[in-house]
């Protein structure tokens, strides 16, 4: 007997009015949350760097990160971790990159690297 696989489609309309506003102000919020922490993780990145990869393992990075109170305020508390979280993941994947690439090539911190693809909304 073959199997049958239900799908279920929904259609969802653009916010408008108050709703789109708010939105768009946490996305701003959010994104100035997350330059925030990458700023003040680039001025870091030697105490960054000089972390042993024991020290990197679980949420070692995430709490080595400083994030004071005026950076993301305004936002609920569970976006403000999940920005330092994102950071958290894009200094993780950055420092094995940095380590392992040659003086000529190391790689962009991660809020320096331009994108080729365009801009979409």
């Amino acid at each position: 007997m073959p199997k049958v696989f239900l799908t279920a489609k929904f259609k969802l309309r653009a916010p408008t009015g108050r709703k789109a506003k708010v939105l768009a102000e946490v996305q701003r919020l959010y994104s100035a949350t997350v330059e925030g922490v990458l700023m003040l993780a680039r001025e870091d990145r030697p105490r960054l760097l000089a972390m042993t990869t024991e020290e990197r393992k679980g949420r070692g990075i995430e709490k080595a990160l400083r994030m004071p109170p005026e950076i993301g305020a305004g936002l609920h508390s569970s976006l403000r971790n999940a920005a330092k979280l994102a950071v958290a993941a894009a200094v993780q994947s950055y420092l094995p990159l940095w380590h392992e690439a040659d003086e000529e090539n190391k790689p962009a911190w991660p809020g320096d690297a331009q994108s080729d693809w365009p801009n979409y909304e």
